[in-house]
C-alpha cells in the first residue's frame, strides 16, 4: 500500500520499471553515474521504461545528476526519502534492478524481482582466483537469476 501510494500518478502502466540503485559501500565500488545515464537513456529511447532511483542519502548527489540527464517524465528519485520497509515495497512493485552491489540489491532480490548486479572490480590478487575473489560470486544476490 505505501508503495502504490508513493508511485501513485507517477508511472504510466504501459512502462515497465526498472530501480536503479547507486550506492555501495564505497566510492572505488560504484559504478559511474554517467555509463548509468547512458545505458537508461538508450532504454528510454527503445522501450516504454520508467526508472525508480533508490537508494540512501549518500546517493543523493548522484540521483540528482541522473534524474537530471534522464528523459523528462521516465524517472523519479527516492533515495534519501523512504526507510528501508518503503524502499523494499517500492522495489515489490518494480519489474526490474539493475544497479551496484548493495544493502538494496539484496533487497530487490528478496521481495522476488530480477537482479542485474553491476560490479566494478579491480584485482589486487593473483589474478588465477579471479572467480574464487569476485564480487560477483561471493556477494551475489540471493536466489535471483543474475
Amino acid at each position: 500500500m505505501v508503495a502504490r501510494k508513493l508511485l501513485s500518478g507517477v508511472i504510466p502502466s504501459i512502462r515497465k520499471v526498472i530501480a536503479i540503485g547507486l550506492g555501495a559501500g564505497g566510492e572505488n565500488r560504484k559504478y559511474p553515474v554517467k555509463k548509468y545515464a547512458e545505458a537508461c537513456n538508450i532504454l528510454s529511447k527503445n522501450y516504454e521504461v520508467y526508472f525508480v532511483i533508490v537508494g540512501g542519502r549518500s546517493e543523493q548527489h548522484d540521483a540528482a545528476y541522473l534524474q537530471s540527464v534522464l528523459v523528462k517524465g521516465t524517472s523519479c528519485n527516492f533515495t534519501g526519502k523512504t526507510s528501508i520497509l518503503e524502499t523494499a515495497a517500492v522495489l515489490s512493485l518494480s519489474n526490474l534492478y539493475v544497479g551496484n552491489d548493495t544493502g538494496v540489491m539484496h533487497i530487490a532480490a528478496a521481495v522476488g524481482i530480477p537482479v542485474v548486479m553491476v560490479s566494478r572490480e579491480k584485482y589486487d590478487y593473483d589474478e588465477s582466483l579471479a572467480g574464487i575473489m569476485s564480487e560477483n560470486i561471493r556477494f551475489a544476490p540471493w536466489d535471483t537469476n543474475t
